[in-house]
């Protein structure tokens, strides 16, 4: 009796574990990103670091958007294009200052490579352009795209001397 009872146990183990798998992830690729998304959430938050000499000073800085109409578009060439409005709402240091943009977050080319989507030579239209941003992706087929980006950029101001650290994580949400 003693056996039946833990070859019936060893057999419901078994089965139990052998039930106990994923559906495999979707990746992200080339073919699955062309088409127009909807820009649905931004979070940004950074560490900004200015210093002289070695000495920094850091602040933190909290951005996040509402009210968009923005849409990005990725095109089967490889570039990508935006356009629409948003409140861009950013809280420096306690301080919070609220605006509203036009005319999308920019635009550049991309790649998508094992489920990566990097974006290069991106013109934001204004003095925060960059040159290139890694994003790991969450994909859910032909519905959002969630992407997730630490970006870490340091140099120097040839002009005042100073020394700059930006170390950012960006949060977005692109949905169809």
């Amino acid at each position: 009796m003693k056996f039946s009872f833990y070859a019936l146990l060893m057999v419901g183990l078994f089965s139990f574990s052998s039930c106990d798998k994923d559906d495999p992830e979707v990746k992200l690729d080339d073919e699955a990103i062309v088409g127009t998304w909807n820009l649905t959430a931004y979070d940004a938050d950074a560490d900004v670091g200015i210093g002289f000499a070695g000495v920094f000073e850091t602040t933190k800085s909290v951005s996040t958007i509402s009210n968009s109409t923005v849409t990005v578009t990725f095109d089967a060439t490889g570039n990508w294009t935006s356009t629409g409005d948003y409140t861009l709402t950013t809280t420096v240091d306690g301080e919070t200052e609220t605006e509203e943009v036009t005319g999308g977050i920019g635009s550049g080319t991309y790649t998508v490579v094992d489920g990566r989507l990097t974006m290069s030579d991106i013109d934001a239209g204004d003095e925060n352009d960059v040159e290139t941003i890694e994003f790991d992706t969450s994909y859910s087929p032909d519905t959002q795209i969630d992407l997730v980006a630490n970006v870490k950029e340091s140099g120097s101001d040839p002009v005042f001397g100073l020394d700059f650290e930006i170390d950012l994580m960006l949060d977005m949400t692109l949905e169809k």
